[in-house]
């Protein structure tokens, strides 16, 4: 006790001057540490690297973890968060991040961060609400300071010694800005306005330019190395932070081009030195192209800017834009079976060695000398032999559980044997288990680490498609009415009220002046955007798109690898490559949705041809078939979400009068079956309306793939809608309308309040016209349905689903927005208006 009193002493005395626990110093005393009484935060804020190092890691795996069962903000409120992950425990995980010397705990500090944000944006929200934090300054200037002094030098000759570290920290501190942009809740938080202080926008080009510094260096030197690809990922990073952040961020455009512009350079020639550099990586290229269009979008027609706008994303976005949409299915094919065969030989050869540690085990157990090892390996050679001069058996024969372990036994004894005798009384824990199995593990495949070698194949794998999903993205924006939200914005005040006369004379009032908003903007506008959608059509982006549907839709025929393979992150190398695909398939049918409807001047939306003169070579069926094609084999392969895309397409192509003429006369009985087949997905029963106990603060949630399957419902009741509401025959009205009362009835799963709301909004369309079947609408008795059930069942629905967006402050998965809640009160009304009328 004596020599603890006088250290204790003595640390005071060497601790004259105070030191902040901020500063991390390893050689800080225990003492120093400051006790928050918060024993994590104490953790955090350890004076030992190596446990701070732990516990960050610890949590970045649990409590931050997006897959961990401790953060429940999804179904919670934002003020009844995770208890454990309070505000102060986060200030303290970003108080690390500031300040942290050491690599290990920095790069744990932000996987915790990272984890959080992308778990759900109620976390993204209180990360932005948390007092006295700027996670904005906090995380660029970490990754300033990353990259500062680890860049290139000028010198080609001697290239640098990266630190791959170091460049790790900035790519993670980049990837969490993006994150949290993109979930910001409008473009007025005070996050967004930190992109907006020219310092930060410096900051973030300086880092752009030093990424860019080393890449072609290294490029040069041809001294490519694992740190190249960090490097990328750096400067893909920080222009998907600026292409996120401009988004309707007028200011921030202004404010970019002014930038970039200045020292005597044209206002895209920074822009333009990242599009015709071949070198740097497709992610970075590509969300480059993004900012031009949105600069472009931005500006006003009068800008001295637009000119050379307009010259770079001709000359430079749109062929860097069509050189990334295109799907080489040879090169996806070989790449997924890379990734295949190197799971299965990983597979392999871990079961191999799972099974060998097993025997190790059973044969250290049983604590046998090399006597006894030697003795029973001797009589089980004799049966073997007296065995083979009796009878030659076949290997289904001589194999059995017990012959099989005696060998698997005499593997590990021929290994062991000479260890066991030397040391019979060795500590099995003197040594890292883990690490040594691992050095085993490489050592049997000849130093192969194959694990390293799987995930290296998926990478391949992910890197081919992610270009193509962003490119994609890009060009559906590029192709979209810029104007649409402004021309049909929601009024949120209109429908709040259950008073019929009153929400009659807001439709009226609201109809008048949509179509002044219309008027008023078409000349503003067009000339903008036909220029762009002109030269996009020239440029010859819209057929890529096309022949790759074709491509896309032939790999979900892929091969897929036995269901009980799976990878360790527990999902099915097969079900992980369809994910991928798939994923591709939607964004190329949202893709064509707009360019169906804004390329006016496409040969496949073109009317210059005359309904008469159709045949089945003209491109409007050319490519109305395709679509059909693509989408009866995603449904298939179960592709729900593909599904849902393609048939948004075909809505697209019968919603224009040009088009639809043409289409109409080629749909036979065969296309109105497929379309009722689409109303009739197999699930169970949905109680609408009813109660609902069993879900979690009264919120049902709707999962990614309900919501595709609800799309893929609706997009379906349109196109029959449309095909009623045009020149048909009584036998398609009656089966129409009797897969549509069908379908409400039925009541499934995905039948949702959208679903309702779409089918009730279709039958008063058919049947709202003069020269309507009315022996069909009363032979169906459809009348008496909508007065006697569906409609008191629509209109439960919507109070209950009010009432659960009034109970929940965050809003849910399960809630809906004011805009379509306002939909749903003006069907409710249009049908008890259209049953007076039908009366």
């Amino acid at each position: 006790m004596g020599k603890q009193n006088r250290r204790k002493k003595r640390h005071g005395k060497s601790n004259n001057k105070k030191i902040s626990f901020l500063e991390n110093d390893e050689t800080t005393s225990k003492s120093t540490a400051v006790d928050s009484g918060n024993p994590l935060i104490n953790k955090i804020k350890h004076f030992d690297p190596k446990i701070r190092d732990s516990a960050l890691s610890a949590l970045a795996v649990t409590l931050f973890d997006s897959s961990s069962s401790n953060i429940s903000s999804k179904n919670k409120n934002d003020n009844n968060n995770n208890k454990k992950i309070n505000s102060d425990v986060i200030h303290a995980v970003f108080e690390r991040i500031q300040i942290e010397k050491d690599s290990n705990v920095c790069s744990a500090a932000l996987g915790c961060v990272l984890n959080y944000s992308l778990s759900s944006e109620a976390n993204c929200r209180m990360i932005f609400n948390i007092a006295g934090l700027d996670p904005f300054t906090v995380l660029l200037n970490r990754a300033l300071q990353s990259c500062i002094g680890n860049g290139a030098t000028e010198s080609p000759s001697s290239p640098p010694t990266l630190n791959k570290c170091d460049w790790e920290i900035g790519a993670m501190c980049l990837q969490i800005i993006a994150t949290l942009i993109e979930n910001s809740e409008n473009d007025n938080s005070s996050f967004i306005q930190k992109c907006l202080l020219e310092s930060n926008i410096n900051n973030m080009l300086q880092i752009m330019k030093i990424s860019i510094e080393t890449l072609l260096v290294q490029s040069n030197s041809n001294s490519f190395s694992d740190s190249d690809s960090v490097v990328g990922d750096v400067l893909s990073n920080s222009c998907r932070i600026l292409h996120s952040a401009i988004e309707n961020n007028i200011p921030l455009s202004e404010k970019l081009l002014r930038i970039t512009s200045c020292e005597g350079r044209s206002v895209t020639e920074f822009w333009d030195s990242i599009l015709t550099n071949n070198s740097l990586p497709a992610k970075c290229r590509l969300h480059t192209c993004g900012i031009i269009i949105s600069m472009r979008y931005l500006l006003s027609e009068n800008n001295d800017q637009n000119e050379s706008l307009n010259k770079c994303i001709v000359g430079f976005v749109l062929p860097t834009l069509k050189s990334y949409l295109a799907y080489h299915i040879s090169i996806s094919t070989a790449l997924s079976h890379r990734m295949k065969e190197a799971y299965q030989k990983f597979c392999k050869e871990a079961l191999d060695e799972e099974m060998e540690h097993v025997v190790e085990k059973s044969v250290k157990d049983k604590k046998e000398s090399a006597r006894m090892i030697a003795r029973r390996q001797k009589e089980t050679k004799s049966k073997r032999d007296e065995a083979k001069k009796n009878k030659a058996p076949s290997k289904k024969e001589f194999i059995n559980s017990d012959d099989l372990d005696v060998q698997m036994d005499e593997g590990i004894d021929d290994v062991n044997a000479n260890t066991d005798a030397e040391d019979g009384s060795r500590n099995d824990d003197s040594t890292d288990g883990t690490i040594t199995k691992h050095n085993n593990f490489i050592e049997q495949t000849g130093g192969v680490d194959l694990k390293q070698v799987f995930d290296k194949a998926t990478m391949a794998w992910e890197n081919s498609i992610l270009p193509l999903k962003l490119a994609l993205e890009i060009t559906t924006n590029l192709c979209a009415d810029c104007h649409a939200e402004e021309r049909y914005g929601d009024d949120d005040d209109g429908w709040n009220s259950d008073d019929e006369d009153a929400m009659e004379i807001v439709a009226q009032d609201m109809e008048m002046s949509s179509s002044n908003i219309i008027a008023a903007e078409a000349s503003s506008c067009n000339l903008k955007e036909n220029f762009l959608l002109e030269s996009v059509v020239q440029s010859g982006i819209p057929e890529n798109v096309v022949s790759m549907l074709t491509s896309l839709v032939s790999s979900l025929n892929l091969e897929p690898i036995p269901s009980t393979t799976t990878t360790d992150n527990g999902d099915e190398v097969d079900s992980m490559i369809q994910v991928g695909i798939e994923d591709v398939l939607s964004k190329v049918g949202m893709c064509l949705c707009n360019m169906i409807t804004n390329l006016k001047t496409w040969r496949y939306t073109a009317s210059e041809t005359s309904s008469s003169s159709v045949n089945n070579n003209h491109p409007t069926i050319e490519l109305w078939q395709l679509v059909c094609n693509s989408t009866k084999s995603a449904k298939d392969a179960n592709c729900t979400k593909a599904v849902a895309g393609f048939t948004g397409v075909m809505v697209s192509l019968l919603r224009c009068d040009d088009r639809r003429d043409i289409i109409l006369p080629i749909l036979g009985n065969a296309y109105l079956n497929w379309m009722i087949l689409l109303l009739n997905p197999l699930e169970k029963r949905n109680n609408i309306g009813g109660s609902k106990s069993n879900t979690k603060d009264g919120v049902v949630p709707v999962s990614e793939e309900q919501e595709e399957k609800e799309e893929s419902l609706v997009n379906a009741v349109q196109m029959l809608g449309i095909l009623c509401t045009q020149s048909h025959t009584l036998e398609v009205d009656e089966a129409v309308c009797k897969a549509l009362l069908s379908t409400l009835q039925n009541n499934t799963e995905s039948t949702t309040v959208m679903v309702w709301n779409e089918i009730l909004s279709t039958l008063m369309d058919i049947y709202g016209m003069d020269d309507c079947y009315n022996d069909v609408f009363c032979k169906c008795l459809v009348l008496s349905l909508l007065e006697g059930s569906l409609l008191p069942q629509f209109r439960n629905y919507i109070k209950q689903l009010l009432h659960e967006q009034e109970s929940t402050s965050q809003r849910s998965s399960g809630s809906i927005s004011s805009g379509i809640a306002n939909i749903l009160r003006e069907t409710a009304l249009n049908v008890s208006r259209f049953i007076k009328y039908k009366r």
